[in-house]
């Protein structure tokens, strides 16, 4: 069986091409892994825009707070210790954030 002899031209060409479809194959790839950051990073958006919201509305949190209150006493106490404890981890990460550290360092 004879066999083709291929130029050095013939053989760049069929490289260009192998590399391109390889290309191509992981652009889709590259496209369908970011979807799914895509909708964490849509998730994300959400949550900072509903906090936004609520920094804005301050009134309305403190109104539905003493709903609460008001209507259930004890599902208030219950919560109060997990709200403090919220309120006190947005202050040191916004005191850490205004640092420029990520985290605080750790403790032995």
């Amino acid at each position: 069986m004879l066999r083709a002899r291929h130029t050095p031209q013939q053989a760049l060409s069929a490289r260009q091409h192998a590399l391109l479809k390889h290309s191509a194959l992981l652009r889709f790839e590259l496209s369908e892994q970011g979807r799914a950051l895509r909708e964490s990073l849509a998730v994300a958006d959400q949550s900072v825009a509903g906090l936004q919201w609520l920094k804005s509305h301050p009134l309305l949190s403190l109104s539905t707070l003493l709903l609460l209150s008001a209507g259930r006493p004890k599902r208030l106490l219950r919560w109060l210790p997990r709200l403090w404890w919220g309120w006190n981890l947005l202050k040191k990460a916004r005191h850490w954030l205004k640092r420029g550290t990520e985290f605080p360092p750790a403790q032995p």
